[in-house]
Parts: structure tokens; C-alpha cells; sequence
């Protein structure tokens, strides 16, 4: 990776899917004019580096083989041109506290063991995606709350049995749910401005709490126990 901070116009790099980068030397970055960095690697990172990336506003890293350990080493909490960050195939995040990203607007986090998840209450996400994060019954609503701005919200394989705590996600349009433990969706009512829902894959049996969302338009229920013949007006309910 040396020499890269002398490619002044640099916007965009991704590193990864080649032997030199399976464990990539992530030194030579600093002080780069890097928008987004896309990531690919097999072991642990490094990630002091990112403190020294001003205009860094798009980041994903993915382990490649097998689940890897993310330690931001506070790299990001300084980080206030951050927007969207992916983090995939990851076995423990460390080190970030995410409500202090003043302009993250999307996170997607995919992997388990996740200490940092409970900062992200009261931050300005619109966007967030969580999934299969261990323990297994982990339930982000009832460990993030002031989630005020929230419009997407994606919760997959999570082992989610109740949505009592829902009701604080009240701004919310798309909502989905797909993989869950799910038999009542409990607290949904109070989502005034849901359009999109679903719930595919989960042991639901019937579409009673829909009674009253009247922005809702779409239900996804593959692979639930919901009635085929059901029906209801102004909703279009998407069995397969």
C-alpha cells in the first residue's frame, strides 16, 4: 500500500480477493483524499488509520473466508463525515461508540458478538440493518432506543420472539423482519407510517395487528403460517 497517498485524486478503493491483500497494510492510506473504502480481508485489521481519513464517508469491511474480528481502536469516533458503514462477516466489533458519528446515516452489521450496538441509541440513523448477531435472542428493541429519525429498519435472523418495545421506532416506513421467532407482532400498531413490512419466515398464523395501519401497503409472508386466502383491503399480501 505504499506510495497510494501520492494518487492525490483518489476517491475510491477497494482491497481484497488477491494474495497481497488477504492481510492488507493499511498504513500507507493515511491522510489520503479517500471517500469510500471497501475492505476484503481473512485476519484481523489494523485500523488506527482511519482516524487520518478526514473525507471518509462510505466504509465496508467484509472477512473473506471466515468471520473476523473488527477493533476500531476509537479510529472512528472523531470520524464525523462517516455516512454509511457495512460491516460483514464479522466475529467481534470493538472500540466505537456510534451515537458520536454525527452523520451516520446507514449501518448495516452482520455477524455476532457486538458490545458497541447498545451506543447507537439516540444517534441519526435512517438506516439499519442487524443481523444474525449472537446471542441469538439478542433484541434491539429493548437494548437501542432514541432511534428518533429511523425510516429502514432490516432485523433477520436474530431469534426476535416480541415487538412490545417497538413503539419507539414510531417514524419508521420499511420494516423487515424475515427469520425471526415471531407469532404476534405486539406494539406494531403504534407505527403510524409503515409501508412495507416483512415477515417472511416466521411462525405468524394471521394478520390482525393490521387493523389500523392505514400507510400500510405491502406485507411479505412467505413461508409463514398466514392464511393464502387472506385479505385485506388496501394491502397487498405477498405469499411467495
Amino acid at each position: 500500500m505504499e506510495g497510494i497517498i501520492e494518487l492525490t485524486n483518489l476517491n475510491e478503493l477497494i482491497i481484497g480477493g488477491n494474495e497481497t491483500t488477504r492481510t492488507p497494510d493499511l498504513d500507507g492510506l493515511a491522510n489520503s483524499s479517500l471517500l469510500d473504502l471497501v475492505i476484503y480481508t481473512e485476519r484481523e485489521l489494523d485500523l488506527e488509520v482511519l482516524s487520518e481519513l478526514p473525507n471518509l464517508t462510505r466504509l465496508m469491511i467484509s472477512g473473506m473466508v471466515e468471520e473476523v474480528d473488527i477493533d476500531f481502536k476509537n479510529s472512528l469516533n472523531n470520524n464525523t463525515n462517516l455516512t454509511h458503514v457495512k460491516l460483514l462477516h464479522a466475529n467481534e466489533v470493538t472500540n466505537v461508540k456510534w451515537n458520536t458519528l454525527d452523520n451516520l446515516t446507514m449501518l448495516f452489521i452482520h455477524g455476532n458478538d457486538f458490545d458497541s450496538l447498545q451506543t447507537l441509541s439516540n444517534s441519526n440513523l435512517l438506516q439499519l440493518g442487524l443481523s444474525s448477531i449472537n446471542p441469538l435472542d439478542f433484541n434491539p428493541f429493548d437494548k437501542i432506543t432514541g432511534l428518533n429519525h429511523l425510516d429502514t429498519l432490516e432485523v433477520s435472523n436474530l431469534g426476535i420472539e416480541s415487538l412490545s418495545n417497538i413503539t419507539s421506532y414510531r417514524n419508521l416506513t420499511n420494516l423487515y423482519l424475515p427469520n425471526n421467532r415471531l407469532t404476534k407482532l405486539d406494539g406494531i400498531s403504534n407505527l403510524n407510517n409503515l409501508q412495507f413490512l416483512d415477515i417472511s419466515s416466521n411462525p405468524i398464523d394471521n394478520m390482525d395487528w393490521a387493523t389500523g395501519l392505514d400507510s400500510l401497503t405491502t406485507v411479505v409472508t412467505i413461508d409463514t403460517n398466514i392464511p393464502k386466502d387472506t385479505a385485506i383491503e388496501g394491502i397487498s399480501i405477498l405469499y411467495e
